[in-house]
């Protein structure tokens, strides 16, 4: 097993101030000389910003290399606003560090609290790769058994932090399966972790939550949560990796999570420490109210309505007036 730690991760110019961030924590929370950072970017981010990012990880005595000119290999993939371009990058890392036996990828949007070289040294017992179970609302499980072939929910990796076996992958030509899966699906909602989670399904590790602490830990009703009890109570009050996953990151008006603090106080140390809050409005106050569940039902039904129809509008009342009788019942404040 090498001692030294080396991380992969991948931004644009948008999320620079979050890599900012989840840079700044990896190196205050793992031995700086055990540590060497891979940032995959694309043309978007500034020599300026790359410089900036270079400096959180080499001042603190880590190694840094950049990787660049990725975009013309991801044409033709499926990308959004969302999920753009960059996402796919973490696919060619067997590729591109090919003196590796093994990397860790992490996401932009993360925020390292202790040591990662417990996970690094994970013992993967002949499987591609570890990561963690990403919670599904029960409305989501059919589509990722019909669309990307899983026998069930809980079978739904996370994407954002992986432990690659990268000969392993790189010997069963695990670049190529992707992204013909990706060729054949060019309508998935996810396009790069439903790929991944097409091909190596069965060839994941399954990891503690602790390793990759979603929201839905502490947002979500437990029946949507596929850890036990004791692992989801785990990693609520000690997660390694806290994973920011979903629209509404710490920048986010919408945002209670309980690292929000932690992650302006990394912020704070950075080029990027005057980000402003963003998505302030009377809608996002009203769905900021609501329980997460909640807010996202609202959000989806709304979504589905037909613009402008008087039918939306009675629908949303109808909901509303429900989710109050509902909120009378449980004991929302």
């Amino acid at each position: 097993m090498p001692d030294r730690l080396h991380v992969a991760c991948s931004t644009d110019a948008r999320f620079a101030a979050d890599c900012a961030v989840m840079l700044s924590s990896l190196v205050a929370t793992n031995a700086p000389e055990r540590l060497h950072v891979h940032l995959l970017h694309d043309d978007s981010l500034t020599a300026s910003e790359v410089a900036s990012l270079r400096a959180i990880v080499t001042e603190s005595g880590a190694g840094f290399t950049s990787l660049t000119e990725l975009e013309e290999r991801a044409t033709g993939l499926s990308r959004s606003d969302r999920f753009p371009v960059r996402a796919w990058y973490r696919v060619w890392l067997p590729e591109l560090l090919p003196e590796l036996e093994r990397i860790l990828y992490l996401d932009a949007d993360i925020l390292v609290t202790a040591a990662l070289h417990p996970l690094w040294e994970t013992d993967l017992r002949g499987h591609l790769l570890a990561a963690v179970t990403n919670p599904l609302y029960a409305s989501m499980v059919p589509r990722v058994q019909t669309e990307l072939g899983l026998p069930d929910g809980a079978s739904y990796f996370n994407s954002g932090v992986l432990l690659i076996d990268l000969d392993a992958w790189r010997a069963a030509g695990t670049t190529d399966a992707v992204l013909d899966f990706a060729a054949r699906h060019p309508d998935l909602i996810w396009p790069d972790q439903d790929a991944l989670n097409g091909v190596l399904h069965a060839d994941r590790l399954h990891l503690h939550p602790r390793w990759n602490a979603m929201p839905g830990l502490w947002e979500l009703p437990r029946r949507f949560l596929p850890y036990t009890h004791s692992q989801a109570q785990e990693a609520a009050a000690a997660p390694v990796v806290v994973h920011f996953v979903g629209p509404h990151k710490p920048w986010h008006y919408r945002s209670r999570h309980p690292y929000r603090a932690q992650f302006f106080a990394y912020l704070a140390q950075t080029p990027w420490r005057e980000r402003p809050i963003e998505g302030r409005s009377a809608w996002q106050a009203l769905l900021r109210a609501l329980p997460a569940y909640w807010a996202y039902r609202v959000e989806v039904a709304v979504d589905r309505w037909p613009r402008g129809s008087q039918e939306a509008w009675w629908r949303l009342r109808a909901s509303l007036g429900r989710l109050r009788r509902m909120g009378r019942r449980a004991g929302w404040r």
